[in-house]
């Protein structure tokens, strides 16, 4: 039987190699792994299946559905969508994250959701109710990995919202009672 250290010492011979494939260009990548025995064809079209895979997620295609991509479609800025739904930029925000607890949203808003975007009803309850983003394209920089916030209550992140009217704030809590 072996010892971790010969165990190690293996390892080490057998992935040595990689050390010093960081100048090669792809099809040297190619021909070295074609030399180890690798079936590079076979391994590039499974790899390239897989990305097709992610691709076709909802989950994981920043083109799919969302509220802001879809307005930015038809042409609004994030101010005008909200001006148009009658909410804010930042509760546009929290929607578009889904970072706003799917049952507590009123009818009407979702309502004004599809008529705004143009599109049915079921695409943004559809895509309220998946689990919470961060935002597309946002980069971390961090020792440990983000966390997203808890989702929250409709009503709650109208109540804090500090860039809100005072008008819009009444009319979106009034639909409290609805």
């Amino acid at each position: 039987m072996k010892s971790p250290k010969n165990e190690r010492d293996d390892f080490d011979k057998a992935t040595g190699w990689l050390d010093h494939t960081e100048g090669l260009s792809l099809e040297e990548l190619r021909e070295l792994r074609r030399a180890m025995g690798h079936d590079v064809k076979g391994s590039e079209k499974r790899f390239l299946s897989f990305l097709k895979t992610l691709r076709n997620a909802p989950e994981m295609n920043p083109s799919s559905f969302g509220i802001l991509s879809r307005a930015q479609e038809l042409g609004l800025s994030i101010v005008n969508f909200a001006n148009l739904t009658e909410l804010s930029v930042a509760l546009v925000t929290k929607l578009d994250r889904r970072l706003i607890e799917f049952a507590s949203i009123p009818r009407e808003v979702l309502k004004k959701l599809s008529e705004v975007l143009k599109v049915s009803a079921v695409e943004p309850e559809t895509y309220l109710q998946r689990g919470a983003a961060f935002a597309i394209g946002a980069e971390y920089k961090a020792d440990e990995a983000p966390v997203l916030p808890e989702k929250q209550d409709f009503f709650e992140a109208v109540l804090s919202d500090k860039t809100i009217s005072e008008e819009r704030r009444a009319y979106l809590l009034g639909l409290r009672s609805k």
